[in-house]
């Protein structure tokens, strides 16, 4: 009996470990994010504002506190217990407390009187813990309003202190919890805390709560802004509707579409020919540069990396403060290293070698958790055509295959969920269009294209929940992806019933150059316009065969150029390279130096043909340590079983 038994547990226990070895071996890579039902978020600072602990979503029961939400999140907690105050914290994530400071905690921007772990909390709640020297913290004052679409007060406008280093969304709820205002979000493992309604507000499913900071749209989460002093936070409803309802005061006069009135003519699809020969895109182009280029303080890594595929004569002081910060103690995120190549690499710096940090080699070392890490992370090392070291965790091979492992059922790519996202979408093209010799890559390029086709609306765009409606950053982003491939925006797969895309795009433009956010704004959206920027950038390269968008071949160093006499073929980390270059989202795909195609030197591990896949060469540490443990683990069963026949004989 008991030999039947243990034979039945080692079955389950090898199914389960055959199981798990295929996930980590298959699809480690491919993480998408979860919606919590019940669930916190949690965070960490220095006073100074260092991160100690990052972001994330916990998932809590009832009854749960502050420590143990933060017991969830950090591994390495330290903490004693005393008799009358519960938990006291010394150290998080490794960064401990001395005679002078103490770790002080918060609560959707509240302190509390009691210890962390008398401190209970529920759906929804923002915790906050700080190190702090000097108790109580220096406070911000920030004013807080919400109105429904009728103008009528949700929140009355409050202006509160709030603690240094606490959020948007910590105001909101500070202000609400005076009023007594509900306040329903959802909380997912990626994108954290969703704002979902005020007070059961919203009428209708295309409603949903718009928020202006400072007079201007905001374009980040509300957990996403760090306070300052001074802020003013509008939330109002708007909506994508086709229609808006009828007002009972209006006596049922109609209100001109916005997005009729702001779109330049057109006819509808018969007309795609003359439109794809005559869509005047050159002024928009001309007049979006000009815009930037006297509102320096509102270009972004998207705008600054356009302005130099345009070839314009611009100042590179972004990219010189840039550099200036790089040192051994850099860090982020692998979208924070890819978009810091990105503009170093634009302005002619070489990455491999900022102030003796390779930016390359760390971007290939870091985590992909998901499809906008890895599509950033090959333009990044694709835009000057970089060399990865040998031993990195990560190989341009290995990335378009996690790339591909990510596509969607129904073709193209999204941060989350199983509808393809138009603006992730148009940046996986960009990124993969070098690569299209491989029959795989190619057929996901194809139903990509074939998706973002489908998924048009009626006026030209993509109207997404996610951005409030008709959008002009999702149009841009897939202008880019499409030019990248040779398609062009105007063309009959991309003219719907009263638009093509590219019309679509330039109905945001406002008259001083700049873009709106969505259709019916009156302000412009900084944002907008630099993604705007790049696309006109990238259409006009597409149709005058410039070549692809952000390859800087022409671009020197400004700090030490490369003379082409010194480009030869090395193996490993002494290859020279970077000397050139810059995209967003482009570029070759070989691990050779820098140079023209006919003075490139292939290595070994390369094929001899233009354009072969590279060999998969990346190690992954996590793989081979799972694979181990479950190995060590198969061999101890076995062991314990055979001890056992022995002892019964």
């Amino acid at each position: 009996m008991m030999n039947h038994r243990i034979k039945q547990l080692f079955v389950v226990f090898i199914s389960a470990i055959l199981l798990l070895s295929q996930a980590s071996l298959t699809g480690l890579q491919t993480v998408y994010a979860a919606t919590l039902e019940n669930a916190v978020t949690i965070s960490a600072f220095e006073e100074d504002g260092t991160e100690v602990l990052e972001m994330t979503a916990v998932e809590i029961s009832d009854g749960d506190t502050a420590f143990d939400v933060l017991e969830k999140a950090d591994e390495h907690l330290d903490y004693d217990i005393h008799e009358e105050y519960g938990a006291i914290i010394t150290g998080i994530n490794g960064v401990q407390k001395n005679d002078q400071s103490s770790w002080s905690f918060f609560v959707n921007g509240k302190s509390h009187d009691v210890g962390p772990s008398s401190a209970y909390v529920s759906h929804g709640d923002n915790i906050l813990f700080v190190l702090l020297e000097d108790f109580p913290p220096e406070y911000y004052e920030v004013t807080v309003s919400a109105t429904d679409r009728k103008g009528n007060a949700v929140i009355e406008e409050r202006t509160v202190s709030m603690p240094k280093n606490t959020t948007a969304y910590d105001a909101l709820r500070a202000v609400a919890a005076e009023q007594n205002v509900d306040v329903d979000v959802s909380i997912d493992t990626q994108w954290f805390t969703f704002l979902n309604d005020l007070n059961n507000t919203l009428e209708r499913d295309c409603e949903y709560w718009a928020i202006d900071l400072n007079g201007d749209y905001m374009n980040v989460g509300l957990l996403g802004h760090f306070i300052e002093d001074g802020d003013r936070l509008d939330l109002y409803v708007d909506n994508y509707c086709e229609e808006d309802p009828v007002d009972e005061n209006d006596n049922g006069s109609e209100t001109e579409d916005p997005v009729e009135a702001d779109r330049n003519e057109t006819d509808g699809p018969e007309e795609d020919e003359d439109l794809k020969k005559h869509v005047d895109y050159e002024p928009a182009l001309a007049s979006v540069i000009d815009y930037l280029k006297a509102n320096p303080a509102e270009i972004d890594w998207y705008g600054f990396t356009a302005l130099m595929t345009a070839g314009e004569d611009f100042s590179t002081e972004m990219a010189a403060d840039l550099a200036g910060s790089i040192n051994e103690e850099f860090s982020g995120r692998a979208t924070d290293y890819a978009k810091t190549i990105l503009i170093l690499t634009a302005a002619g710096y070489d990455a491999t070698d900022i102030n003796g940090v390779n930016l390359i080699e760390s971007l290939m070392n870091e985590p992909m958790l998901t499809s906008n890490f890895l599509v950033y992370s090959l333009l990044a090392i694709d835009s000057a055509d970089y060399e990865v070291p040998k031993g990195t965790e990560w190989t341009r091979e290995s990335l378009i295959d996690a790339i591909l492992e990510m596509e969607l059922d129904a073709g193209g790519w999204s941060f989350y969920g199983d509808e393809p996202s138009p603006d992730i979408t148009g940046m996986a093209l960009l990124a993969l269009s070098p690569y299209q010799d491989r029959e795989d890559v190619k057929a996901a390029l194809d139903r990509a294209v074939q998706a973002m086709a489908e998924q048009q609306g009626e006026k030209g765009g993509y109207n997404l929940v996610f951005n409030g409606g008709y959008s002009a950053e999702s149009a841009a982003m897939v202008i880019v992806g499409l030019s990248a491939l040779g398609i062009d925006a105007t063309s009959a797969d991309f003219t719907k019933e009263e638009a093509n895309l590219l019309e679509h795009l330039l109905a945001f433009q406002l008259e001083d150059g700049s873009f709106k956010h969505l259709l019916d704004d009156a302000q412009s959206s900084s944002f907008a316009t630099n993604q705007a920027l790049l696309a006109l950038v990238a259409y006009d390269h597409m149709k005058t065969g410039k070549g692809p968008v952000f390859k800087f071949t022409d671009i020197e160093e400004p700090s030490k150029k490369e003379e082409p006499s010194k480009k030869e073929e090395t193996n490993g980390d002494d290859n020279q390279n970077g000397q050139e270059g810059g995209n967003d989202k482009n570029g070759d795909h070989d691990d050779s130096t820098i140079g023209d195609d006919d003075n490139v030197t292939k290595t070994d591990e390369e094929s001899d043909s233009e354009g072969q896949p590279l060999p998969k060469t990346a190690t992954n540490l996590f793989n081979y340590l799972l694979f181990g443990f479950l190995s060590l683990l198969t061999g101890a069963i076995l062991y314990f079983i055979r001890r056992r026949k022995v002892l019964q004989a």
